[in-house]
């Protein structure tokens, strides 16, 4: 064997480990290089009507980083009957693309649509979302494919995906509020609705109002806390921006109303709360680890106007987004702050977990 099949053998080697293997248990995809394969793509398409694809659009890309942006295009679509990850990928790219399950855009697309169990197994009908790399796309074949595609059978274009969405947010945990030497402990349940928008390029706000349930008060000055029974209303509005400097980093401004529980009438007996609305500017930042989780970090300045109440307040923690779409977000958060009254100074813990829907 000369020096020319050796090496002839090692690129072939080489070739064939950096494409799709149907046969690898971890990857469910196809090589798409070949000019049988390439035929065949036409031909599933030739078979199955446009107007066949319940979905295709392509998506508003406002959620990706700067880089992301640079790099990719993403569509949202539909699977007919008989494709695979790698057939739909061969629709919009140039027929001599070789492309492994290594490639960014294939692993963006596999982390991002965890709802896909086993991409051997694709459902007809199954929406997912595909990152193409513009490097590898064949922009005549795109075009086409596209604008013939994103009409329903009615005629109707898909309206692309809405800059806006809403939240629904259940929020529990415990509070404790130390002014020494006294202790003052509660449960609290927090219902909220947000509203999300796109301000101006790069910017977003959302706004939220939230209801909350306080229970389960002891106070170590006296045998018995009186409960109130009250829903406490708050509001919320926040800016953030992606910082372009760091793709994965947020920064952004907030703005509170919450409530503080000022001690009325005390005895060692029994105690009675009153409240009073502490107004709260914090700065938000935010570190996406990756597509699921990521961690947040607020300082705030608190105030009250009409009592003589300041301080600061630092909350942290985890945010994992999880299910189709990643509609669905966990949220666990640490709090501490530290308030100058008009009689002493106390302090703050609260531990809370969060659930979260977005649509």
């Amino acid at each position: 064997m000369n020096i020319f099949s050796i090496f002839f053998s090692l690129y072939l080697f080489l070739l064939s480990s950096l494409t799709f293997s149907q046969n690898l248990d971890e990857s469910a995809l196809e090589q798409i290089d070949s000019e049988s394969e390439r035929n065949e793509l036409n031909q599933i398409e030739n078979n199955f009507p446009k107007n066949k694809r319940e979905h295709l659009i392509e998506i508003d890309d406002s959620f990706l980083s700067p880089k992301e942006r640079e790099q990719f295009r993403v569509i949202e679509l539909s699977f007919i009957k008989g494709e695979t990850l790698a057939k739909v990928i061969g629709l919009f790219v140039k027929a001599d693309s070789i492309i492994s399950r290594r490639e960014p855009m294939v692993q963006k697309t596999l982390n991002y649509n965890s709802h896909i169990k086993d991409w051997r197994k694709i459902s007809e009908g199954e929406t997912i979302r595909l990152f193409i790399n513009k490097n590898f796309i064949d922009e005549k074949k795109y075009k086409e494919f596209v604008t013939s595609s994103v009409k329903r059978e009615d005629g109707k274009k898909e309206n692309q995906e809405r800059p806006y969405f809403h939240q629904f947010s259940l929020q529990y945990g415990s509070l404790s509020i130390d002014k020494s030497p006294e202790t003052l402990s509660m449960s609290f349940a927090k219902f909220a609705y947000y509203y999300t928008n796109k301000l101006f390029d790069g910017y977003k706000y959302r706004a939220g109002i939230k209801l909350t349930r306080f229970t389960n008060f002891e106070y170590t000055g006296a045998a018995n806390a009186l409960s109130p029974s009250d829903f406490y209303s708050e509001f919320v509005l926040e800016i953030n921006k992606q910082d372009p400097l760091k793709e994965k980093w947020f920064i952004g401004l907030q703005y509170d109303i919450l409530n503080h529980f000022v001690i009325g009438g005390k005895t060692n007996v029994d105690i009675t709360f009153s409240t009073v609305y502490l107004h709260r500017l914090a700065l938000k930042n935010f570190y996406r680890f990756k597509d699921q989780l990521g961690f947040f970090a607020h300082l705030g300045a608190l105030t009250a106007f009409e009592k003589s109440i300041s301080g600061i307040d630092i909350s942290l923690g985890p945010h994992y987004r999880f299910g189709h779409r990643h509609r669905y977000s966990l949220i666990l958060a640490a709090y501490i702050s530290s308030l100058d009254t008009e009689s002493s100074n106390e302090t703050s813990q609260a531990f809370s977990a969060s659930l979260g829907v977005n649509f």
